[in-house]
């Protein structure tokens, strides 16, 4: 019988005396994903399970390598955990694979698979369901914004230390968006300060200000569009010294799918779901993408893909009269959020130098 769970609490209750043949863990925040299969392997290695073989899936997927994988021994080791990571969306083909695998499954094996949020376009599917009712199913839960907090004060309770409501709204600000950097920031926090009520002072200097500002966070500000967060943010970058020509691809990669996405819709008049599946949009990257599908049109998209060549040349030392590449940026940001380009530039002279 197959069983869904969304919390580590369960994840221990339902593995705590013997692992499922398969088990499978999906979620948007790859450091909770990657927890839950830690512990997973944890306890694997408590049951004798003492051999751990990663196959990575990806879209060249052969299931002949997964079969290879369960079927093959070991001169070490008599229990082990196949370990498999899925780099792209789940397929019938991995489906089925898998679904033939169970009934031969001995109890010296057990398959764990790990991978990113499963849309329902998957979970409804005829394979998947079947999959289900004879697999633990566990979906990582969503931390958003508004749940922040609360997540870095029951993290932070549990190495015996609190923040008053200034402190833990500083920490959530300064790692908002991103549960990797609040995950740090809360291992800093219990390396460098004692047990009990946190320090303002001392938080503001060992929490470093990474709200999101990594590269790609940034863009997906601009597409949700926040133009004072994606103004914030690119400041930040910028005081960093950020790697412009990698913020010009994101930027550049962004629009680009962008403008396939509202082609397909305006002019071919396909589904949405068909256009982001074609695009190559997936997962939670649709949402900010669908709102700025609601504020950008084709023209607009396209022009901003001039001002996205401007900048790729003045970040490589061209068309530097034009001004600063993080000016340009920012400009860039603003508009693609919702904000007002300063008119057409002449590209004439920035995409004709040498």
């Amino acid at each position: 019988m197959g069983q869904r769970i969304g919390t580590p609490h369960q994840l221990r209750h339902a593995i705590g005396q013997s692992l499922p043949p398969l088990l499978w863990i999906s979620g948007d925040e790859l450091l909770l994903v990657i927890e839950a299969a830690d512990l997973v392997r944890a306890q694997a290695r408590k049951q004798g399970f003492d051999e751990r073989e990663v196959v990575d899936i990806d879209a060249r997927f052969d299931r002949s390598h997964l079969i290879e994988a369960t079927q093959s021994t070991s001169l070490f080791a008599s229990r082990r955990l196949i370990d498999l990571r899925l780099n792209v969306k789940p397929t019938k083909e991995l489906g089925e694979a898998l679904r033939d695998l169970l009934p031969r499954l001995d109890d010296d094996t057990r398959i764990m698979v790990s991978s990113q949020h499963l849309e329902k376009a998957t979970t409804s599917t005829a394979w998947f369901e079947a999959l289900a009712r004879q697999m633990l199913w566990m979906e990582t839960p969503r931390i958003d914004v508004a749940s922040l907090g609360k997540w870095i004060a029951e993290r932070l309770a549990a190495q015996k230390q609190q923040a008053t409501p200034p402190v833990l709204a500083l920490i959530t600000e300064r790692t908002e968006g991103n549960l990797l950097a609040a995950h740090q920031a809360i291992q800093r926090l219990g390396l460098l300060l004692p047990p009990g009520e946190l320090p303002a002072d001392a938080v503001a200097e060992i929490v470093l200000d990474s709200a999101r500002f990594e590269l790609f966070g940034l863009v997906d500000a601009a597409l949700a569009g926040e133009p004072a967060r994606a103004l914030r943010m690119a400041r930040s970058l910028a005081a960093e010294d950020a790697a412009m020509p990698l913020l010009v691809w994101a930027l550049g990669d962004a629009l680009r799918k962008l403008l396939r996405i509202q082609q397909a819709l305006q002019l071919d008049r396909v589904s949405m779901q068909q256009a982001m599946r074609s695009a190559g949009v997936f997962g939670k990257r649709e949402t900010v993408m669908r709102r700025a599908l609601a504020r950008l049109d084709i023209p607009t998209l396209q022009q901003l893909l001039q001002h996205t060549a401007v900048l790729d040349r003045m970040a490589k030392g061209v068309g530097g009269s034009l001004g600063s590449p993080w000016f340009q940026a920012e400009t860039l940001l603003v508009a693609m959020a919702g904000g007002r380009l300063p008119g057409p530039l002449d590209l004439t002279g920035s995409l004709t130098e040498t």
